[in-house]
């Protein structure tokens, strides 16, 4: 069984200057999850086709004033997609366990989770310490 750290998927993702120097984004996804570039692509498809679902989320997003650009034409290596390479990782590496850290709105969490549903297995453990204000995780459907 593989373990798979998020912390180091996310560093890896969030700060693409930590990976730039060595590969690709869509490089890297080859190298973390162990699929093809096609397979990987499959799945940045299937995420294109839930615009009902990233929608809804930006829209509550922008409700409180959070206006975030995410195209559903995007392409793997476009420097600020870290939400669309999650839910790609989940998806090629089916965990049973994900363990995220620092939830803040829900994104990331709601990305993950959207993952694991259509994997039709495995569980989000989210623990986060609220910015004052907030709600952690109050974005997720």
């Amino acid at each position: 069984m593989k373990t798979y750290f998020v912390s180091k998927i996310l560093k890896a993702i969030t700060f693409p200057e930590i990976i730039r120097p060595y590969f690709s984004k869509e490089e890297g996804l080859v190298q973390l999850t162990g699929h093809s570039k096609a397979h990987i692509e499959q799945v940045a498809e299937e995420l294109r086709a839930k615009a009902k679902f990233i929608q809804h989320l930006w829209g509550l997003l922008k409700k409180v004033g959070v206006n975030l650009n995410f195209d559903l034409d995007f392409k793997i290596d476009h420097p600020y997609l870290w939400q669309a390479e999650l839910y790609i990782v989940c998806r090629l590496t089916t965990p049973k366990i994900v363990v995220e850290t620092g939830v803040e709105h829900g994104i990331s969490t709601s990305f993950i989770l959207e993952a694991l549903e259509d994997n039709n297995k495995g569980f989000l453990y989210s623990v986060d310490f609220p910015p004052e204000g907030i709600q952690s995780g109050w974005i997720v459907p």
